[in-house]
């Protein structure tokens, strides 16, 4: 048993698959792997912090993806906003073949209650990539309303 004691991680974190595996081509933009009037948010109550996990596969051709956090006060991606600095390298086949990650704390930056990944796909050729999120409690340091992003 660990020292978190049984059960402890479980209660303290929550696991959310983003999008999952599969080849995509051509150009598309989705909100948590789909187009944005079929999206759900990840819903951030009663949690501090998100972690995003994009595992990038192989891209082939000139396919690139611009990934970014959305958010909104609403479960809908149509009325999602840009989160202000939020947003992941762009990954080509020059960064492909990778795990990309990015952490948002509220005690750094504020965020609405419901986050999507978005993702653009541009190019002619193939890109392979699946996403995360991972939710905690960061009871060392009671939220605050203002999380922050890491690159």
């Amino acid at each position: 048993m660990s020292t978190l004691g049984r059960g402890k991680l479980i209660e303290e974190a929550k696991h959310v698959q983003v999008v999952t595996p599969a080849d995509r081509e051509g150009n598309d933009t989705l909100y948590n792997g789909v187009a944005a009037g079929s999206a759900s948010g990840i819903d951030t109550m009663d949690f501090d912090e998100v972690n995003f996990i994009i595992n990038a596969g192989t891209f082939v051709g000139d396919e690139s993806v611009a990934a970014s956090i959305a958010h909104s006060d609403t479960d809908d991606a149509t009325a999602s906003t840009a989160l202000s600095g939020a947003d992941f390298t762009a990954i080509t086949t020059a960064n492909d073949a990778q795990i990309h990650t990015a952490s948002l704390r509220s005690e750094s930056v504020s965020f609405k209650r419901y986050l999507f990944l978005k993702t653009v796909q541009t190019g002619t050729g193939t890109s392979v990539f699946s996403a995360a999120a991972i939710l905690g409690r960061d009871h060392a340091n009671p939220q605050t309303n203002s999380p922050v992003f890491d690159l």
